[in-house]
């Protein structure tokens, strides 16, 4: 983002102008960020998606069951967090930024006061709160309400592969053909939660069950597999972003203005770039 900023100021110095008609490209920046948002979010979204598939076709619908209890209350409970939390730091930026502390940041600031009044957004305090409210506003506007969706989506989800999860060993999961059937094994299993186990045996299942729950498997860890490989292939290296980033100065050109002149007037001063 920073440097598609500046290569907009580097190909049109009268972006730096105010009230001039040139107008930056904001889609290049919003689709700067829109695919960094996507991407970024494959992996938790895989987290989400393949964790009741691998649990209930691995250990069984009732491991399935207890994931999403913990899910739920482990869910509800951070929801509930990041939205206070994120609410009391944008808060407290709100109640510095009326002059709420000014007393006490003449008494530890005293270099703010000035003409007798206290310049809040000057002070280190205002600074901190602000560095609070960077972190509170994702906090209660983005990261406590997606719980919400995390929660619908491994239900949802588990109710579609609920067929799949009672196709392998009728719901006992693949880790019930590695158990024996003694009385033992079976409260091991039972502790485990892993799908109905009998004492006398396990019924087999039928080789088609076994085939299509395999190939499913096979086919969404490859296809996940293969995106993040592609992806980490075409990406740049981050080291070398920051040494292309470093070879150009950050300021590259001065400009002298009035606010509010007419555009017609000589009231900018010619574009000379700094020698990197």
């Amino acid at each position: 983002m920073v440097m598609e900023i500046k290569r907009q100021f580097d190909a049109n110095p009268n972006l730096l102008i105010p009230n001039h008609p040139d107008r930056p490209d904001y889609d290049a920046c919003i689709s700067i960020s829109t695919d960094a948002s996507l991407r970024e979010m494959v992996l938790p979204g895989a987290l989400v998606m393949l964790s009741p598939i691998l649990c209930g076709v691995g250990f069984g619908v009732r491991c399935v069951t207890g994931l999403l209890a913990g899910g739920i209350a482990s869910g509800v409970q951070m929801a509930i967090s990041s939205s206070n939390t994120g609410g009391a730091w944008d808060n407290a930026k709100k109640y510095i930024s009326k002059g709420a502390m000014d007393g006490i940041i003449a008494k530890e600031e005293p270099e703010t006061v000035i003409g007798g009044k206290v310049a809040t957004k000057k002070s280190q305090i205002f600074k901190a709160a602000v560095t609070g409210d960077t972190v509170g506003d994702p906090l209660k506007d983005t990261s406590g309400p997606a719980l919400n969706i995390l929660m619908k989506l491994m239900a949802i989800i588990s109710v579609v592969f609920a067929p799949l999860f009672l196709a392998v060993n009728d719901g006992g999961g693949y880790i019930s053909y590695f158990i024996d059937a003694s009385p033992a094994s079976a409260a091991f299993t039972t502790n485990l939660a892993v799908g109905s186990l009998g004492v006398t045996g396990v019924a087999n299942p039928t080789v088609s069950n076994l085939f299509v729950a395999t190939i499913f498997l096979a086919g969404a860890l490859a296809g996940m597999s293969g995106l993040f490989i592609s992806q980490r292939i075409h990406a740049p290296p981050r080291s070398m972003v920051l040494r292309e980033s470093l070879k150009k100065p950050l300021l590259v050109c001065k400009t002298e203005t009035i606010e509010g002149s007419p555009l017609d007037q000589p009231f900018r001063a010619a574009y000379s770039p700094i020698a990197a």
